[in-house]
Protein backbone atom coordinates (compact mmCIF):
# COMPACT_ATOMS: atom_id res chain seq x y z
CA UNK A 1 0.00 0.00 0.00
CA UNK A 2 1.27 3.68 -0.76
CA UNK A 3 2.73 5.15 2.57
CA UNK A 4 0.30 7.65 4.61
CA UNK A 5 0.35 11.04 3.73
CA UNK A 6 1.40 13.57 6.37
CA UNK A 7 -1.03 14.83 8.90
CA UNK A 8 -2.12 18.08 7.48
CA UNK A 9 -1.76 20.76 7.95
CA UNK A 10 2.04 21.08 8.37
CA UNK A 11 3.21 23.63 10.68
CA UNK A 12 5.90 25.67 9.26
CA UNK A 13 9.14 28.12 10.00
CA UNK A 14 10.16 29.23 6.54
CA UNK A 15 13.57 29.65 7.02
CA UNK A 16 14.49 31.59 4.04
CA UNK A 17 12.20 34.87 3.03
CA UNK A 18 13.45 38.33 1.53
CA UNK A 19 12.13 41.55 1.41
CA UNK A 20 12.44 44.44 -0.75
CA UNK A 21 11.66 48.37 0.77
CA UNK A 22 13.59 50.33 -1.07
CA UNK A 23 13.56 53.29 1.73
CA UNK A 24 16.71 50.86 3.36
CA UNK A 25 17.48 48.71 0.36
CA UNK A 26 18.93 48.73 -3.02
CA UNK A 27 18.60 46.06 -5.34
CA UNK A 28 20.76 45.72 -8.63
CA UNK A 29 19.42 42.56 -9.84
CA UNK A 30 15.87 42.36 -9.86
CA UNK A 31 15.37 43.24 -13.47
CA UNK A 32 17.80 40.71 -14.61
CA UNK A 33 16.14 37.75 -12.36
CA UNK A 34 12.73 39.19 -14.06
CA UNK A 35 13.82 38.45 -17.46
CA UNK A 36 15.49 34.98 -16.29
CA UNK A 37 12.16 33.60 -14.28
CA UNK A 38 10.18 35.21 -17.81
CA UNK A 39 7.99 37.71 -15.21
CA UNK A 40 6.01 40.47 -16.93
CA UNK A 41 8.03 43.77 -16.86
CA UNK A 42 7.34 45.10 -13.20
CA UNK A 43 5.88 42.15 -12.23
CA UNK A 44 9.01 40.92 -10.34
CA UNK A 45 11.19 43.95 -10.25
CA UNK A 46 9.34 46.06 -7.14
CA UNK A 47 9.14 46.53 -3.74
CA UNK A 48 8.15 42.77 -1.72
CA UNK A 49 6.47 44.05 2.03
CA UNK A 50 5.63 41.24 4.26
CA UNK A 51 1.98 41.91 3.38
CA UNK A 52 2.36 40.46 -0.07
CA UNK A 53 3.92 37.56 1.06
CA UNK A 54 0.91 36.94 3.77
CA UNK A 55 -1.41 36.95 0.46
CA UNK A 56 0.47 34.45 -0.99
CA UNK A 57 0.72 32.41 1.49
CA UNK A 58 -3.60 32.26 2.15
CA UNK A 59 -3.64 32.06 -1.13
CA UNK A 60 -1.54 28.97 -1.48
CA UNK A 61 -1.12 27.30 1.77
CA UNK A 62 -4.70 27.27 3.23
CA UNK A 63 -5.31 23.57 5.09
CA UNK A 64 -1.80 22.45 4.25
CA UNK A 65 0.37 24.49 5.84
CA UNK A 66 0.66 26.71 8.51
CA UNK A 67 3.02 29.60 8.18
CA UNK A 68 3.20 31.97 11.23
CA UNK A 69 7.13 31.93 11.67
CA UNK A 70 9.95 33.18 9.28
CA UNK A 71 13.56 33.48 9.06
CA UNK A 72 14.37 36.92 6.96
CA UNK A 73 17.79 36.39 5.36
CA UNK A 74 19.74 39.06 3.28
CA UNK A 75 18.69 39.75 -0.26
CA UNK A 76 22.28 40.23 -1.85
CA UNK A 77 21.41 44.58 -1.77
CA UNK A 78 23.89 46.57 -2.63
CA UNK A 79 26.44 47.11 -0.16
CA UNK A 80 25.69 50.56 1.10
CA UNK A 81 22.77 49.59 2.22
CA UNK A 82 23.50 46.32 3.97
CA UNK A 83 23.69 48.18 7.44
CA UNK A 84 19.75 49.27 6.57
CA UNK A 85 18.39 46.33 5.34
CA UNK A 86 19.71 44.47 8.61
CA UNK A 87 18.18 47.42 10.80
CA UNK A 88 14.80 47.28 9.01
CA UNK A 89 14.53 42.76 9.65
CA UNK A 90 15.36 43.65 13.17
CA UNK A 91 12.80 45.84 13.49
CA UNK A 92 10.07 43.21 12.09
CA UNK A 93 11.53 40.11 13.97
CA UNK A 94 10.95 42.50 17.69
CA UNK A 95 7.20 43.20 16.06
CA UNK A 96 5.15 40.70 17.49
CA UNK A 97 3.01 40.82 14.56
CA UNK A 98 5.95 39.92 11.68
CA UNK A 99 6.52 36.50 10.97
CA UNK A 100 9.70 37.22 11.03
CA UNK A 101 11.66 35.91 14.03
CA UNK A 102 15.30 36.32 13.33
CA UNK A 103 17.53 37.67 10.67
CA UNK A 104 20.43 36.63 8.60
CA UNK A 105 22.51 39.55 7.83
CA UNK A 106 25.24 40.66 4.85
CA UNK A 107 27.56 40.22 8.29
CA UNK A 108 31.26 41.16 5.61
CA UNK A 109 32.76 37.94 6.45
CA UNK A 110 34.77 38.24 3.23
CA UNK A 111 36.26 41.21 4.15
CA UNK A 112 37.66 39.96 7.80
CA UNK A 113 37.08 39.95 11.27
CA UNK A 114 37.51 43.92 12.08
CA UNK A 115 34.90 44.56 8.80
CA UNK A 116 32.53 41.87 10.68
CA UNK A 117 33.08 43.78 14.18
CA UNK A 118 32.47 47.27 12.74
CA UNK A 119 29.06 45.94 11.01
CA UNK A 120 27.82 43.80 14.30
CA UNK A 121 29.00 47.75 16.86
CA UNK A 122 26.49 49.37 14.06
CA UNK A 123 23.87 46.86 15.34
CA UNK A 124 24.25 46.94 18.81
CA UNK A 125 21.46 49.00 21.30
CA UNK A 126 23.27 49.42 24.59
CA UNK A 127 25.89 47.28 24.00
CA UNK A 128 24.34 44.43 23.13
CA UNK A 129 23.56 42.60 19.64
CA UNK A 130 20.10 42.55 19.71
CA UNK A 131 18.60 38.34 19.90
CA UNK A 132 17.11 38.29 16.23
CA UNK A 133 20.43 38.03 14.71
CA UNK A 134 21.15 34.72 14.54
CA UNK A 135 23.72 35.34 11.55
CA UNK A 136 25.16 35.98 8.14
CA UNK A 137 25.27 35.54 4.61
CA UNK A 138 27.07 37.15 1.90
CA UNK A 139 26.11 35.33 -1.86
CA UNK A 140 29.61 34.04 -3.61
CA UNK A 141 28.34 34.32 -6.96
CA UNK A 142 31.37 36.21 -8.68
CA UNK A 143 33.45 35.42 -6.43
CA UNK A 144 37.36 33.29 -7.26
CA UNK A 145 36.01 29.51 -6.24
CA UNK A 146 38.57 29.38 -3.14
CA UNK A 147 37.68 33.00 -1.80
CA UNK A 148 36.62 31.15 1.49
CA UNK A 149 39.54 29.36 2.01
CA UNK A 150 41.81 32.82 2.16
CA UNK A 151 42.90 34.55 5.14
CA UNK A 152 40.73 37.49 5.18
CA UNK A 153 37.70 35.14 5.62
CA UNK A 154 38.95 32.75 8.14
CA UNK A 155 39.33 35.64 9.91
CA UNK A 156 35.69 37.13 9.17
CA UNK A 157 34.42 33.89 10.18
CA UNK A 158 36.48 33.53 13.44
CA UNK A 159 35.18 36.94 14.30
CA UNK A 160 31.50 35.19 13.61
CA UNK A 161 32.08 32.35 15.61
CA UNK A 162 32.92 34.17 18.48
CA UNK A 163 29.74 36.27 18.94
CA UNK A 164 27.63 33.01 18.58
CA UNK A 165 26.37 33.08 15.10
CA UNK A 166 25.89 30.99 11.97
CA UNK A 167 26.81 31.14 8.39
CA UNK A 168 25.40 30.56 5.11
CA UNK A 169 26.60 29.57 1.85
CA UNK A 170 24.57 30.68 -0.94
CA UNK A 171 26.37 29.31 -4.24
CA UNK A 172 26.87 28.13 -7.67
CA UNK A 173 27.54 23.80 -6.98
CA UNK A 174 31.01 24.29 -8.62
CA UNK A 175 32.04 26.38 -4.97
CA UNK A 176 31.08 23.42 -2.92
CA UNK A 177 34.65 22.13 -2.77
CA UNK A 178 35.45 24.92 -0.97
CA UNK A 179 32.86 25.38 0.92
CA UNK A 180 33.60 21.51 2.33
CA UNK A 181 37.35 22.76 3.12
CA UNK A 182 36.03 26.18 4.76
CA UNK A 183 33.53 24.61 7.02
CA UNK A 184 35.86 21.69 8.31
CA UNK A 185 37.84 24.46 9.63
CA UNK A 186 35.46 25.63 12.22
CA UNK A 187 33.88 22.37 13.60
CA UNK A 188 31.96 23.97 16.41
CA UNK A 189 30.52 26.35 14.45
CA UNK A 190 26.69 26.25 12.54
CA UNK A 191 27.02 26.79 8.77
CA UNK A 192 24.14 26.06 6.69
CA UNK A 193 23.67 25.39 2.81
CA UNK A 194 21.21 26.81 1.12
CA UNK A 195 19.09 26.26 -1.60
CA UNK A 196 21.35 22.57 -2.15
CA UNK A 197 23.90 24.63 -3.21
CA UNK A 198 22.08 24.48 -6.40
CA UNK A 199 22.30 27.80 -7.71
CA UNK A 200 22.49 27.70 -11.35
CA UNK A 201 21.41 24.69 -11.51
CA UNK A 202 23.94 21.45 -12.08
CA UNK A 203 25.18 22.42 -15.74
CA UNK A 204 27.83 24.83 -14.29
CA UNK A 205 29.99 21.46 -13.50
CA UNK A 206 30.92 19.29 -15.98
CA UNK A 207 29.73 16.22 -14.84
CA UNK A 208 26.78 17.89 -13.47
CA UNK A 209 24.68 16.21 -11.41
CA UNK A 210 27.06 13.09 -10.53
CA UNK A 211 29.65 15.34 -9.93
CA UNK A 212 27.11 17.43 -7.21
CA UNK A 213 25.83 14.54 -5.54
CA UNK A 214 29.29 13.08 -4.81
CA UNK A 215 30.18 16.49 -3.29
CA UNK A 216 27.01 17.14 -0.96
CA UNK A 217 27.80 13.59 0.32
CA UNK A 218 30.67 14.55 1.16
CA UNK A 219 29.46 17.51 3.06
CA UNK A 220 26.65 15.82 4.95
CA UNK A 221 29.48 12.89 6.42
CA UNK A 222 32.20 15.42 6.94
CA UNK A 223 30.35 18.46 7.81
CA UNK A 224 28.34 17.34 11.00
CA UNK A 225 27.71 21.10 12.01
CA UNK A 226 26.37 21.68 8.36
CA UNK A 227 22.46 22.03 7.92
CA UNK A 228 20.85 22.24 4.49
CA UNK A 229 17.67 24.42 2.67
CA UNK A 230 15.28 22.56 0.76
CA UNK A 231 13.83 24.81 -1.68
CA UNK A 232 14.59 27.71 -4.53
CA UNK A 233 13.91 25.41 -7.17
CA UNK A 234 12.83 28.17 -9.61
CA UNK A 235 16.92 29.11 -9.36
CA UNK A 236 18.07 25.47 -10.50
CA UNK A 237 18.63 26.08 -13.65
CA UNK A 238 19.20 22.83 -16.06
CA UNK A 239 17.72 20.71 -13.01
CA UNK A 240 14.54 18.81 -14.70
CA UNK A 241 13.65 16.51 -11.80
CA UNK A 242 13.96 18.77 -8.49
CA UNK A 243 12.53 15.69 -6.38
CA UNK A 244 15.78 13.57 -7.57
CA UNK A 245 18.10 16.66 -5.79
CA UNK A 246 15.35 16.72 -2.71
CA UNK A 247 15.50 13.04 -2.10
CA UNK A 248 19.35 13.06 -2.37
CA UNK A 249 19.79 15.69 -0.05
CA UNK A 250 17.02 13.69 2.48
CA UNK A 251 18.82 10.86 1.91
CA UNK A 252 22.09 11.94 2.87
CA UNK A 253 22.03 14.79 5.38
CA UNK A 254 18.85 13.38 7.42
CA UNK A 255 15.59 14.57 8.42
CA UNK A 256 17.38 16.00 11.33
CA UNK A 257 19.67 18.48 9.01
CA UNK A 258 17.44 19.45 6.35
CA UNK A 259 15.40 23.04 6.72
CA UNK A 260 11.93 24.41 4.69
CA UNK A 261 12.24 26.86 2.48
CA UNK A 262 10.38 28.85 0.19
CA UNK A 263 13.07 31.82 -0.84
CA UNK A 264 10.00 34.09 -1.49
CA UNK A 265 10.27 37.01 -2.45
CA UNK A 266 11.88 34.73 -5.84
CA UNK A 267 9.63 32.13 -5.76
CA UNK A 268 6.59 34.45 -6.11
CA UNK A 269 3.75 32.80 -7.67
CA UNK A 270 4.78 29.13 -6.53
CA UNK A 271 5.18 29.93 -2.86
CA UNK A 272 4.29 26.48 -1.50
CA UNK A 273 5.93 24.86 -4.70
CA UNK A 274 9.26 23.60 -2.36
CA UNK A 275 7.18 22.99 0.33
CA UNK A 276 5.49 20.56 -2.26
CA UNK A 277 7.88 18.49 -3.71
CA UNK A 278 9.65 18.12 -0.04
CA UNK A 279 6.07 16.44 1.36
CA UNK A 280 6.15 14.19 -1.64
CA UNK A 281 9.97 12.98 -0.61
CA UNK A 282 9.03 12.62 2.94
CA UNK A 283 6.02 10.59 1.93
CA UNK A 284 7.52 8.56 -0.51
CA UNK A 285 10.23 7.73 2.25
CA UNK A 286 7.85 7.06 4.77
CA UNK A 287 8.71 9.77 6.94
CA UNK A 288 6.92 9.93 10.50
CA UNK A 289 4.54 12.84 11.26
CA UNK A 290 7.97 13.67 13.80
CA UNK A 291 10.70 13.49 10.91
CA UNK A 292 8.19 16.22 9.19
CA UNK A 293 8.22 18.29 11.89
CA UNK A 294 11.81 18.31 11.92
CA UNK A 295 12.08 19.15 8.42
CA UNK A 296 9.58 21.81 8.48
CA UNK A 297 9.71 23.24 11.90
CA UNK A 298 11.75 21.44 14.66
CA UNK A 299 15.13 21.99 12.62
CA UNK A 300 15.02 25.48 12.05
CA UNK A 301 13.45 25.89 15.68
CA UNK A 302 16.97 24.39 16.66
CA UNK A 303 19.55 25.90 14.41
CA UNK A 304 18.38 29.53 14.70
CA UNK A 305 17.66 29.23 18.27
CA UNK A 306 14.06 30.22 18.25
CA UNK A 307 11.40 29.69 21.13
CA UNK A 308 9.67 26.22 20.55
CA UNK A 309 6.31 27.33 20.60
CA UNK A 310 7.00 30.73 18.90
CA UNK A 311 5.55 34.22 19.88
CA UNK A 312 2.02 35.43 20.31
CA UNK A 313 0.93 36.51 17.52
CA UNK A 314 -2.32 37.00 14.94
CA UNK A 315 -3.27 34.47 12.99
CA UNK A 316 -2.22 33.42 9.50
CA UNK A 317 -2.69 36.52 6.96
CA UNK A 318 -4.87 38.55 8.96
CA UNK A 319 -4.96 41.53 10.79
CA UNK A 320 -6.18 42.04 14.64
Amino acid sequence: PPPPPPTLPIDVVDSHVHFYDAKCQEISWLTGKEKELKHKPGAFAREWAEEDLRREIDATCAGRYNIHRGIFVEAAVDPSTHVSEAKMALKKAGDPDSLIEGVVAAIPVPEGGEAVRGFLNKLRANGKLPKALKGGRVVLFGAEKDVMLSQKYTSGLEELQAHGLLWEWACTPDYLPGVLRATKRFPNMTFVLDHLGLNGGVGVLDKGMEDWKAMTKRLADECPNLYVKMGAIEEWNGVDHPAECIRHAVSTFGTHRCLAESNWFVSTGAYARAFDQLRAVLQEAKASDDKVSDVFRRNAERVYGLQTKGRTKRKQGKKP
